[in-house]
């Protein structure tokens, strides 16, 4: 039986960012928001179909998610569960949006 030796090259951790760096999120949250916000549902014209104000919406929402983070931070505030800051932000960015769609 051998026994495992660190050296010095050897990795103590393995640390990876989830939010957009290791994780395909965009093209996977994409199609969603443009069916539930732009489909016809809504909106009474056709969906965009190029996607881009779906995409738009999707990249709105990563950075508020880590300007809220940022903030909170910033005004001393303890740590929240990153689940609860997504759905803030979330709601808050979709309100704003489907009040411009109601608004067309």
């Amino acid at each position: 039986m051998s026994t495992r030796r660190d050296t010095p090259n050897t990795p103590k951790a393995l640390i990876l960012d989830l939010m957009g760096t290791c994780l395909d999120w965009h093209s996977s949250i994409t199609p969603t928001l443009e069916q539930k916000l732009y489909g016809t549902s809504l909106n009474s014209g056709p969906a965009d179909p190029t996607g881009a104000k779906a995409s738009m919406l999707a990249l709105e929402w990563r950075q508020d998610f880590f300007d809220e983070i940022d903030s909170r931070f910033e005004a001393g505030e303890p740590p929240e569960d990153i689940d609860r800051t997504h759905e803030r932000v979330l709601k808050r960015l979709l309100a704003l949006e489907t009040g411009k769609i109601l608004a067309q």
